[in-house]
């Protein structure tokens, strides 16, 4: 699947691409991360004192909801207008009016960095949920915010 996805993403132009990450990615996580962190605040609060791994997992979520946004807002403010600038200025062989490419190093380096991080909040979270299987007594909720993690860290990983 990973390869595919790969693959598919190598064939788009740069503007597809991007637009692709705005439109399908940042959409995501703008329309379902402020459910997926509700419904693991109320987990944690009505089940932490059966499942206490719902605590942190909460609270990942959090600091998702806490970071991400800043992250999407980088990307579609600095680096996306930059790579479509980048790529116009490849099509027409004018480079004269490309900002320097050390402008972006900053940028880059954290939004790298941010990735890195992501990975190992979404390893916990697959650790910490027994890799998001709720487990057998769990009620609707749980169940849901279950697949609603697994669905968070599918599309994550996607983007990233």
């Amino acid at each position: 699947l990973k390869s595919n996805i790969s693959s598919t993403f190598e064939k788009m132009e740069i503007n597809e691409l991007l637009d692709y990450i705005i439109n399908i990615h940042h959409a995501y996580l703008a329309k379902n991360l402020p459910i997926l962190w509700e419904n693991t605040q109320k987990i944690a609060k009505k089940h932490a004192d059966k499942y206490p791994e719902l605590l942190e997992i909460a609270q990942l979520i959090e600091d998702f909801v806490t970071d991400l946004p800043g992250h999407l807002a980088q990307e579609e403010r600095i680096l996306f207008p930059y790579m479509r600038k980048l790529d116009e200025a490849q099509k027409n062989k004018a480079f004269d009016d490309i900002p320097p490419f050390q402008f972006l190093q900053k940028p880059i380096s954290h939004a790298e960095s941010d990735h890195d991080d992501d990975i190992l909040a979404l390893q916990r979270l697959k650790e910490l949920s027994q890799n998001f299987t709720a487990p057998p007594d769990a009620c609707e909720v749980h169940n849901f915010t279950f697949q609603q993690l697994a669905e968070f860290e599918n599309d994550l990983l996607k983007h990233i």
